[in-house]
């Protein structure tokens, strides 16, 4: 994918105003810092160099006013950089809690940086990614170290078929659970139209149909934002109001990043299984 100037990118939703501008720079696939502006079909996406808290050099990807996806560079490529992708793993309390996980299905990929965590510290588990747009499909093996992923699973396969456990598809999440028969114990929602979740996938019938490929006891485990205002807060309980409606259980799960972002991010869990969850919070 060929970057273009960010002086060319239209930045309607002021994103670049919030961070400092990339400047135009020859791209590299390697662990070079990048900085450079392409168009995808959500708008003009920023990738860029930021640093985490102890200045370790963090990829990231920026649309729509929010970061979408980061990676650490050098040996920790596969490592979760954002707190909420690190609370994704809360799934394996269920598992612990006797909830067999063998295959999970993420809605909104991105540039795979859960699943590239998940696939490396899990050799058991597999996973289906969706994501919509083939621009950050394309991002996320160029820049995201999708690649260096699979040439991964191919050494540690015995029979050589490593991608098997691992399929990114492109379609929308709704697309994709209305053409499939797959079902799957975990099913990880990180979709986002700008900063809120996708409404085709938490709405009524969004619901059910997640429903309808989970496996018995299954979760469906959503990335949720708050930016703090009262109207995000009530929407957030609305959303779990809505699961106790479809689901046996529902809970939230602070998984905030201060150093990273201004909104707060939620780990939303359903469930029909009996699972307990730590640090859930109450008032909900």
């Amino acid at each position: 994918m060929d970057p273009i100037s960010p002086a060319d990118c239209v930045d309607p939703a002021g994103f670049a105003d919030a961070v400092d501008q990339p400047t135009a720079c020859e791209p590299s696939a390697d662990d070079q810092e990048v900085s450079f502006c392409v168009i995808l079909e959500a708008g003009p996406a920023y990738v860029d160099t930021i640093y985490d808290d102890d200045g370790s050099p963090v990829r990231v990807l920026a649309v729509g006013g929010a970061y979408q996806s980061a990676t650490y560079l050098g040996k920790r490529w596969h490592e979760p950089v954002f707190a909420y992708y690190r609370s994704f793993d809360r799934m394996f309390e269920a598992a612990n809690q006797g909830l067999a996980i063998d295959r999970v299905l993420m809605l909104g990929g991105g540039g795979c940086s859960y699943p590239k965590h998940l696939l490396m510290s899990r050799p058991h588990v597999g996973i289906d990614v969706v994501e919509p747009d083939p621009g950050v499909v394309d991002l996320a093996y160029e820049y995201f170290f999708v690649d260096r992923l699979e040439e991964e699973l191919e050494v540690q396969a015995e029979d050589g078929c490593g991608q098997e456990r691992f399929r990114i598809i492109e379609a929308t999440g709704r697309e994709y659970l209305d053409a499939t028969e797959a079902r799957y114990e975990v099913i990880v929602n990180d979709a986002f139209f700008g900063s809120q979740e996708a409404e085709d996938l938490v709405d009524d019938a969004g619901l059910e149909a997640v429903r309808a490929h989970l496996a018995r006891g299954g979760l469906y485990c959503i990335n949720v934002t708050c930016d703090g205002s009262p109207e995000d807060f009530a929407r957030l309980h609305g959303l779990l109001e809505r699961l106790q409606d479809h689901f046996a259980n529902a809970c939230a799960i602070d998984a905030s990043d201060d150093g990273f972002a201004s909104d707060d991010n939620y780990l939303v869990i359903a469930t029909d299984g009996p699972y307990v969850f730590s640090d859930v919070i109450g008032g909900f």
